[in-house]
């Protein structure tokens, strides 16, 4: 697909998008003729491109229809919220979601997810390390010698110009 900025990228489609898409186009071609290989994609019923404002339209309808008044920002961009949201809450990555967006920047994808105090809150408790944590879950031995050793690799960085923590 050609993106933002006349970026091409590859997309993955999952089978039942494909499903739908192919099924689309068997149907456009049948009403409107087999589409140049430069058409748009997605076309309305007159063969116009259809446009960010037509699907900004039929969302506005949407909501309209259930009888509630969308919501600041709950358009046509609201699509890409939503399958970003939908695609972080169900596990992907977000250097995935930045793919899958097109992003150039992971700060981008950052701010497009706006992850919320509460989602940052059920990461947190879904961390499938937190047993690791839990009393009587594991013993650390804590004698001087380990913790000695343990401590070796890291000593000089903690120290201020190289003195030892006895003074020599």
């Amino acid at each position: 697909m050609v993106g933002k900025g006349g970026k091409a990228r590859t997309v993955t489609l999952p089978p039942e998008t494909a499903a739908v898409l192919r099924h689309y186009l068997a149907e456009r071609t049948e009403t409107h003729g087999t589409p140049a290989a430069d058409d748009p994609l997605i076309v309305r019923t007159d063969s116009r491109p259809c446009t960010r404002s037509a699907v900004d339209h039929l969302v506005r309808g949407w909501f309209r229809r259930d009888g509630r008044t969308p919501p600041p920002g709950a358009l046509a961009h609201s699509l890409r919220h939503t399958y970003a949201t939908l695609l972080i809450d169900n596990g992907a990555s977000l250097p995935e979601v930045q793919r899958l967006l097109g992003h150039a920047d992971l700060s981008t994808t950052q701010a497009y997810i706006g992850v919320t105090g509460k989602g940052l809150e059920e990461a947190a408790l879904a961390n499938p390390a937190r047993h690791l944590l839990r009393p009587g879950s594991f013993t650390v031995p804590m004698s001087n010698e380990y913790v000695t050793r343990a401590l070796e690799p890291i000593h000089g960085k903690l120290m201020k110009g190289g003195e030892s923590p006895d003074g020599a």
